[in-house]
């Protein structure tokens, strides 16, 4: 806090007027101080009265710490302090280097990705860092506020306050029960391929029932169950899938024979890597030609990710930001356009209750006026 309120109280005492050559360019300049090290963070700060951008960057063996600081106005080299990483973080920073392969944004994608999110305040720092087991960049602003984006989808990782509206959640004990009694109402010959725990109640509201989607094994059928948290079946119907459902369900069929764990056990493996934490939904996806089950959690410390679980065997192998594509863009393409429109007419009166917004059976008005509401939005 007091270093913040320094920080503002500087920068209130500089010009308008004055110049200043922004975190991008900072990030170069930081690099070409330090080209043998790699830039982990850089941050506005006030050293003697003045501002300057100052960079954070490691050894691959993390036992030496750049801190080269750079003038704001005009990105000229002032001094490179070195010193020995705190030794209470060098296991978080042996983590970040070596899953920093992986990362597909550098800290100005990062920036771009945080903008849209972001309170209006000027950045004050932005850092690679270990969330939750996701390698994401933390940003903070001026006003003390922060966003955390995924350094390999580009996704932001909602953290929630303890008031906030989040998703609909069960325990896992909770969840797999109601996985079981719609296990039970489908019989044999279906495999689970989609659930969610859901609220149906106007306004935000506790889960109150778990919706599980098969595909018929050997077969064409799909149907989706629907189970009370009381084991009571709601609902047992049987839906006409859209293009892009049926393809999807093709791919997973396509490696069925991988398929060793079920969604009940990914959805165990996937809690007991973050103890104490909520499930809202579970997914099998086909990852670059694997099969994968990502299980989207809300943890105890109310950050919300998806928790991907290997289908062949019920290990946890990573986590990412929850990336929630537009309900309207059917094709999942990133625009909601006349192919959206094509498969909405296609299942015109038709159940499929993975799109039926207002819940009265089919596809329909409510789902056409949604549409057009979010006609070429992203």
């Amino acid at each position: 806090m007091k270093h913040t309120t320094a920080l503002i109280m500087t920068l209130a005492s500089v010009s308008a007027a004055s110049a200043d050559i922004g975190f991008t360019a900072a990030v170069t300049g930081c690099r070409q101080a330090v080209p043998q090290g790699t830039l982990l963070g850089v941050e506005l700060r006030e050293r003697s009265g003045e501002l300057v951008y100052e960079g954070d960057l490691y050894d691959t063996a993390v036992t030496i710490n750049w801190n080269p600081r750079l003038n704001v106005a005009t990105g000229a080299l002032i001094e490179i302090d070195v010193d020995s990483p705190d030794t209470s973080n060098i296991p978080t920073l042996q983590w970040i280097l070596a899953n920093l392969a992986n990362a597909t944004l550098d800290f100005a994608d990062a920036i771009d990705a945080a903008a849209g999110a972001s309170s209006g305040s000027d950045l004050q720092k932005i850092q690679l860092d270990r969330e939750e087991g996701i390698l994401a960049f933390q940003l903070e602003y001026m006003d003390q506020s922060k966003l955390y984006v995924d350094a390999v989808t580009g996704g932001l990782i909602p953290h929630h306050g303890a008031g906030d509206d989040v998703e609909e959640t069960l325990s896992s004990a909770q969840f797999n029960a109601c996985l079981d009694a719609a296990n039970a109402a489908i019989g044999a010959g279906w495999t689970a391929f989609e659930s969610q725990a859901e609220d149906e109640t106007a306004g935000f509201a506790a889960a109150n029932r778990v919706e599980v989607r098969y595909f018929e094994t050997k077969g064409a059928g799909v149907r989706q169950v629907t189970v009370a948290l009381d084991g009571t079946v709601l609902g047992n119907v049987e839906y006409t899938p859209t293009a892009t459902q049926a393809s999807r369900i093709a791919s997973i069929r396509s490696l069925l024979g991988t398929l060793t764990v079920g969604m009940g056990a990914a959805v165990d493996a996937a809690v007991a890597q973050y103890p104490g934490s909520t499930v809202h939904e579970a997914e099998l996806k086909v990852e670059q030609g694997e099969l994968f089950w990502k299980v989207e959690l809300i943890t105890a410390a109310l950050v919300e990710l998806d928790a991907w679980v290997d289908a062949s065997t019920p290990a946890f192998r990573f986590a990412s930001a929850p990336v929630n594509t537009n309900p309207s863009d059917l094709n999942e393409d990133g625009l909601v356009d006349g192919a959206d429109l094509g498969q909405l007419l296609s299942i015109w009166g038709i159940t499929n209750p993975v799109l039926d917004i207002d819940a009265d059976g089919m596809v329909g008005g409510a789902e056409l006026g949604a549409l057009l509401t979010r006609w070429n939005g992203q």
